[in-house]
C-alpha cells in the first residue's frame, strides 16, 4: 500500500506540472504530453500496452462498481424512474432498428408481402423482445448511477445526482455509438476499417474508436465530472440547465420605448428536434417509413387520370402462352422450345436476350408456380435435362444470350450453360425498403447490376460508373448522368414511360410462327396510320426477355409481377431515364429546419388545439408540395422528416407549456402561501374568476391570539431582537394551529388572527378549533421553557375562541385585498382575547356548552362588550383535556409537569 501511495503522489506531481508557475516548464509539460499521445497512436507496441491498461482499468472499475452498486442497490434505485425514462426512448429507437432489420430480411426471404405467419411471428418476437429490451437498458442506465455512485461515494448521493450519472451514461454511451456508425459509414470509405475491426483493430492493432468503445466507463465518470462538477454544479440537474438556457433564450428589448420580449426557447427546441429527425433519417432510421411513403404517393399517382408521355420501348416480353406451355410439358421440352425460340430471335436480329434458367430440378420449383399452375412432373424435368446441350448450343450460336438466375442455384452450376452464354445476371431485382422500390445500384465491386450491364450493351459501351464532382445525388452511369435517391441507390419510375402502362408483350407461340407486332408509337401519337410492324423489323436492335415454366415472382409498388417482368421494367426505365430525383439535400434540410422552428415558436405557450390548428396546414402543405413535384417533375421530396420534425416540436413546446404553466401555478400557489392559508390557495390558484371582492356568510370558530406586556418587552431590546423573538412565537404558534386546519387571517404585530370554517356546524369542528387553542398555547408555552433554561428572554400569549356566523371572503379594494373574516362574531372573539392573561385559553359560553364533556373550564365573570344589549361568559379553560377521547400528548404533561 505505501508503493501504491507513492505512485500516485507521482501521477499527481506530474499531472500538477502543467500548471507550473514557470511558462518553460508548462510548454516542455504540453510537448511530453503530445509527444506521448502520438507515440501511444501511432507505435503499435505502445498502442496494444496502452490498450491493454485501458481496457484493464475500465474492466476493474465496472467490477467494482457493480459490486459497490449490489450492495448499495437501495440508494441506487433512487434513480430507477430516470433510468426507465430513457430505456423507453432508447426502446424506440432500437424498435426503429429491429423495424428496418426485419424489413430486409423479409425484402430477402420472401421478396413478397409479409404473409400472416411470418406477421404474426414478427409480433410475437417484438412481444417478448421489447419487455427484455426495457429491462436491459434500464440495468445499463442503473450500471452507470454505480460508476458514478462507486467513485463518488464518500459524498453524498442524491437523487439528483443519480438522475445526472444516469442520464451522462447514457450521453456518453450514445456520443460514442454515433462515433462508431461515423467510423464505419464515412471514414470507412476512405480508409479499409471494417465494422469488427472497431474493437480489435485490424492486424491486431487497436483503433481510436478502440479505445472511445472500450473506455465508456470512464469516458462516463468524465463526462459527469465535466458536466456536473465544472459547468453547471454537483447538484444541477437537467431542469437547472434548462433554466440556464431559458435565462438566455427569453430576451427583452425596447421597441420604440416599449419593452418586448423575444421567446426563443420554443424555436430552439424546434430547431433541435428537427436536427435530431435528421440525424435518424441520415442513420438511415427511418428508411422502411420513407420508402413506403414513396411507394404509396407512387401508387396514388398511378390512379390519376392524366395523359403519360410515351417512348419506344426497346424491351419486349416473350411469354409463355398455354400452347407453349402445353408444348413445353408435353412434346418437347422447356430447353428444347428456348432454343428454338433463341435461334428465331437471333434471325430477327435482337441486341440482346435475357434467358432465365430453366427448370431443371423439382427443388429449383418456386412457390408461385407451385400455387398458381399445373406443376411440372418428375417427367416434364428429365426430358429437360436432356435437352440442355441443345440450349446450350443454341446460345452459344447466338452469341448475345445473357443468363438469369434467381440467387446462388447449385443446379446451374452443373448445367453447360455459363460457358455459352456471354454474361450470368441475378433474375432478382433488389428493392430498397418497406415500400418495394425497385432499384439499380450504382456502383459495384464484382460484376455490373443486369439493368447497367444491358444498357450498356445496347449503347455499344462497356458498363462504368464515375463520381460527378462532389455532388452525392448523382453518378456517371456508362457515360450519363444519373440521379441518385439515396447514396449508391437508383431508383426507377414504371409508370412514367408504358403505353396503357404494359411493356410490349408477345407469346413464344407468335414468335415462333412469324407473326406481325402492332406499331405502338403509331397508336399512342395517333399520326398516320396504324400497321403492323414484322418481326425482323420490331425486334431489331431490341432487348428480349423470356419467360419459363418456373416463373418466380417479387412485390413491387405496382404488385407482385414476375422477375423477368421487373427487371425489364427496371431496365427500360433506365434506358429512357425514367428515374426518381431526389429533392436538393441541403434545401430540403434548410426546409425541415424552417418548418420545425416555425411549429416550435408557433406551439409555445399557446394550447394544444389552438396549436393544432397550425400543425395541421402547415402538414398538408408539405405533402401537398411534395406529392405535386413527383407527379409533375419526378423529383422525391421526402415529406416524412420535415412532418416527424413538426411532430416532435409540437410534442415538446407543448409539453413545455405545461411544464411551465405547473411550474407558474406552483410559484403562485407559493407565493400566495406565505399571505393566505393553503386551503384558501387552493380554491384561488386555479379559478383565477373568483378573485373579486365580497363573501359569504359562514358558521366560524374566530381564534385570537396576542402576546402579553408586549410594550414593555419592546421597550428594553433592540428591534431587531424584538422582531426575531415575535417570528420565533409567530412561527410556533401558526406551525402548531395548522396542524389542526386553521386558516391563517393575519398577524397583528405581536398577536395573530385565525378562524376555522364549521361547514356544516358540528361538534366535533368546534372541538377541533379548540384542540387548536390548546395545542398553541402548549407550544409557546414549551418555547418559552426552552428560552429560559437557555438563558433568554420568554413571552407569555393569551388565546380566546369564540363561534358564530361572520362574513367570510376577500375585502379591500380592486387593487389589493384580504382574505378575512367580519362581523359581530369576530368582534366578540377579539374581546375574549383581551380578557386571556398569559398562558391562558379563553372561550365563549357558546363553545363552552359544546365541548364541556370533552374539555374542563372556570367561569369568569360576566363581561359587557359594547355595542351588545347581553353581557358575554367567558371560560378558563383547563390545559388538559378531560376526556379519553382526546389523545394527550406526551410533550403536554412534559409542559405541565414543568
Amino acid at each position: 500500500m505505501q508503493n501504491v501511495g507513492r505512485i500516485r503522489s507521482k501521477l499527481n506531481w506530474l499531472w500538477s506540472q502543467r500548471k507550473h508557475p514557470q511558462k518553460r516548464v508548462r510548454l516542455l509539460w504540453r510537448v511530453i504530453f503530445m509527444l506521448t499521445i502520438a507515440l501511444t497512436l501511432f507505435s503499435p507496441p505502445c498502442r496494444r500496452v496502452v490498450f491493454a491498461v485501458w481496457a484493464l482499468a475500465n474492466g476493474a472499475l465496472f467490477v467494482l462498481s457493480t459490486g459497490w452498486g449490489i450492495g448499495n442497490l437501495r440508494k441506487v434505485l433512487k434513480g430507477a424512474q430516470t433510468a426507465f425514462r430513457w430505456a423507453f426512448c432508447l426502446t424506440f429507437l432500437v424498435s426503429l432498428i429491429l423495424l428496418e432489420g426485419f424489413d430486409q430480411i423479409v425484402a430477402q426471404i420472401t421478396n413478397q408481402t409479409i404473409d400472416l405467419l411470418i406477421f404474426n411471428t414478427i409480433v410475437l418476437i417484438l412481444l417478448v423482445l421489447i419487455p427484455l429490451l426495457i429491462a436491459t437498458l434500464v440495468v445499463v442506465g442503473i450500471q452507470g448511477a454505480m460508476m458514478v455512485g462507486f467513485i463518488y461515494r464518500r459524498e453524498e448521493f442524491s437523487k439528483e445526482r443519480i438522475a445526472g450519472a444516469i442520464s451522462t451514461h447514457w450521453i456518453a454511451v450514445l456520443t460514442l455509438t454515433l462515433v462508431g456508425a461515423v467510423w464505419h459509414d464515412w471514414i470507412g470509405t476512405l480508409f479499409p476499417v471494417k465494422f469488427p475491426l472497431l474493437v480489435v483493430g485490424e492486424g491486431g492493432n487497436p483503433n481510436p474508436a478502440s479505445f472511445l468503445i472500450v473506455g465508456v466507463p470512464w469516458l462516463s465518470i468524465g463526462g459527469y465530472y465535466l458536466l456536473h462538477e465544472y459547468l453547471i454544479g454537483a447538484t444541477s440537474t437537467h431542469r437547472k440547465l434548462w433554466k440556464t438556457l431559458s435565462a438566455r433564450l427569453v430576451m427583452k428589448r425596447f421597441v420604440r420605448g416599449k419593452e418586448r420580449t423575444v421567446d426563443l426557447r420554443g424555436a430552439t427546441l424546434g430547431a433541435t428536434t428537427a436536427g435530431v429527425v435528421l440525424l435518424m433519417s441520415a442513420l438511415h432510421l427511418l428508411t422502411s417509413f420513407q420508402s413506403a411513403t414513396l411507394a404509396g404517393y407512387l401508387r396514388l399517382r398511378a390512379g390519376l387520370p392524366r395523359p403519360i408521355p410515351f417512348h419506344n420501348s426497346a424491351v419486349v416480353i416473350l411469354e409463355m402462352d398455354f400452347a407453349s406451355h402445353r408444348r413445353a410439358m408435353t412434346q418437347v421440352s422447356e430447353t428444347a422450345l428456348q432454343a428454338e425460340v433463341i435461334r428465331k430471335l437471333k434471325q430477327y436480329g435482337v441486341k440482346r436476350i435475357v434467358l432465365p434458367c430453366p427448370l431443371v430440378s423439382m427443388q429449383d420449383l418456386s412457390r408461385a408456380q407451385k400455387r398458381t399452375t399445373l406443376p411440372p412432373t418428375q417427367e416434364d424435368i428429365r426430358r429437360t435435362q436432356r435437352d440442355t446441350p441443345l440450349l446450350a448450343q443454341a446460345i452459344k450460336e447466338a452469341g448475345n444470350v445473357v443468363l438469369a438466375v434467381d440467387g446462388d442455384d447449385p443446379t446451374f452450376e452443373e448445367l453447360p450453360l455459363r460457358s455459352s452464354a456471354i454474361a450470368v445476371i441475378q433474375s432478382r431485382t433488389p428493392t430498397f425498403g418497406a415500400g418495394r422500390l425497385p432499384r439499380i445500384v450504382a456502383r459495384w465491386s464484382k460484376e455490373p447490376p443486369a439493368p447497367i450491364l444491358l444498357y450498356a450493351a445496347l449503347k455499344g459501351v462497356p458498363p462504368s460508373y464515375q463520381s460527378v464532382d462532389s455532388r452525392s445525388d448523382v453518378e456517371r452511369v456508362n457515360g450519363e448522368i444519373v440521379p441518385l435517391v439515396e447514396r449508391n441507390t437508383i431508383l426507377v419510375d414504371f409508370e412514367s414511360f408504358l403505353w396503357r402502362r404494359k411493356l410490349p408483350r408477345q407469346s413464344y407461340t407468335d414468335v415462333l410462327n412469324g407473326e406481325a407486332m402492332p406499331d405502338l408509337f403509331q397508336v399512342v401519337e395517333g399520326g398516320g396510320a396504324r400497321h403492323w410492324l414484322p418481326p425482323p423489323e420490331f425486334y431489331r436492335d431490341k432487348i428480349v426477355f423470356l419467360d419459363s415454366l418456373d416463373r418466380p415472382e417479387q412485390e413491387t409498388y405496382i404488385g407482385i409481377i414476375s422477375c423477368m417482368e421487373a427487371l425489364a421494367r427496371t431496365t427500360n426505365s433506365l434506358m429512357h431515364h425514367t428515374l426518381i430525383e431526389r429533392f436538393p439535400p441541403l434545401s430540403w434540410v434548410l426546409i425541415t429546419v424552417f418548418f420545425g422552428v416555425s411549429v416550435g415558436h408557433i406551439g409555445l405557450r399557446r394550447n394544444p388545439m389552438d396549436a393544432g390548428w397550425y400543425l395541421f396546414p402547415l402538414g398538408l402543405v408539405v405533402v401537398g408540395y411534395s406529392f405535386f413535384t413527383l407527379v409533375n417533375q419526378r423529383v422525391w421530396f421526402d415529406p416524412l422528416v420535415p412532418n416527424f420534425a413538426m411532430l416532435a416540436a409540437f410534442a415538446l413546446t407543448t409539453q413545455l407549456t405545461y411544464v411551465l404553466e405547473k411550474e407558474g401555478r406552483e410559484r403562485n400557489r407559493t407565493l400566495l402561501g406565505h399571505f393566505v392559508a393553503p386551503e384558501v390557495v387552493e380554491e384561488y390558484v386555479d379559478k383565477v374568476e373568483d378573485l373579486k371582492l365580497g363573501g359569504a356568510k359562514q358558521s366560524i370558530c374566530i381564534l385570537f391570539a396576542d402576546v402579553r406586556n408586549f410594550t414593555g418587552f419592546a421597550e428594553s431590546r433592540d428591534p431587531q431582537e424584538v422582531v426575531e423573538v415575535i417570528n420565533e412565537y409567530m412561527t410556533a404558534l401558526t406551525d402548531a394551529m395548522f396542524k389542526h386546519g386553521g386558516l391563517l387571517d393575519k398577524y397583528t404585530g405581536d398577536g395573530l388572527m385565525a378562524f376555522f370554517r364549521i361547514t356544516p356546524p358540528t361538534k366535533e369542528g368546534i372541538g377541533r378549533a379548540v384542540l387548536a387553542a390548546l395545542t398553541m398555547q402548549n407550544a409557546s408555552t414549551r418555547l418559552s421553557v426552552q428560552r429560559r433554561i437557555a438563558g433568554k428572554a420568554v413571552l407569555e400569549v393569551g388565546i380566546s375562541v369564540h363561534y358564530g356566523e361572520a362574513v367570510v371572503g376577500l375585502v379591500g379594494s380592486t387593487t389589493q385585498s384580504n382574505y378575512t373574516a367580519m362581523g359581530l362574531t369576530v368582534v366578540v372573539g377579539a374581546r375574549l382575547q383581551s380578557l386571556a392573561e398569559g398562558g391562558q385559553v379563553i372561550v365563549s359560553k357558546q363553545v363552552y356548552e359544546l365541548i364541556s364533556d370533552v374539555f374542563s373550564a372556570d367561569r369568569l365573570e360576566e363581561v359587557t362588550v359594547k355595542g351588545l344589549s347581553e353581557p358575554i361568559h367567558p371560560y378558563r379553560l383547563n390545559l388538559l383535556p378531560t376526556s379519553e377521547l382526546v389523545k394527550i400528548p406526551e410533550d403536554w404533561r412534559e409542559v405541565e409537569r414543568v
